[in-house]
């Protein structure tokens, strides 16, 4: 059954972005492997939210290329990727949608405020977190205040290059 995943980078004390949505602070990571390539063999369909998105297409070329993507934005975007939409519905309508389609799984690759929309309305099944042994001290942090309580359940925790640790859990629907 197609699932709806988070693949997320974190610092280990819980950010994933400089306050000023910086992450250079994963460039000495970068050439490590941890998992990306069989991860994204698995998706078809990326989620992203707009500031992720324009931070994307100032850093480099369009990387999802033969993946359909949805642009969470209520601000119009000019000269879209190959197989890029624009959503600007409402997160439960936008699951409900993804659920009923066929295919390999989804990636919501966020930002922060996406990727809890989506845990809010249900519509995360599964987060791999890869912590980075790095303390920023502050910033934009993995899961923003939320009303909302949730549960998940380790699948998986694994040591990598470089320090990093990868957790794998599944989200447990709400009681």
């Amino acid at each position: 059954m197609r699932q709806i995943r988070g693949f997320v980078a974190a610092t280990l004390d819980g950010y994933i972005a400089a306050p000023d949505g910086g992450i250079d602070w994963l460039d000495e990571f970068s050439k490590l492997d941890y998992g990306y390539g069989a991860f994204i063999a698995q998706i078809d369909t990326l989620i992203i939210g707009r500031r992720s998105y324009d931070q994307v297409q100032e850093m480099m070329a369009w990387p999802y290329t033969g993946k359909r993507t949805l642009i969470v934005t209520h601000r119009p975007v000019e000269k879209l990727p190959e197989q890029t939409e624009t959503w600007s519905g409402d997160v439960p309508d936008l699951v409900r949608s993804l659920r009923a389609a066929p295919g390999k799984d989804v990636w919501v690759i966020g930002g922060a405020d996406v990727q809890q929309q989506f845990l809010d309305a249900g519509g995360l099944d599964r987060v791999e977190v890869h912590i980075i042994p790095i303390l920023l001290g502050d910033g934009i942090p993995l899961w923003p205040r939320s009303e909302q309580r949730h549960r998940l359940q380790l699948r998986s925790a694994d040591t990598l290059d470089g320090g990093m640790v990868r957790l794998d859990y599944d989200i447990r629907p709400a009681a």
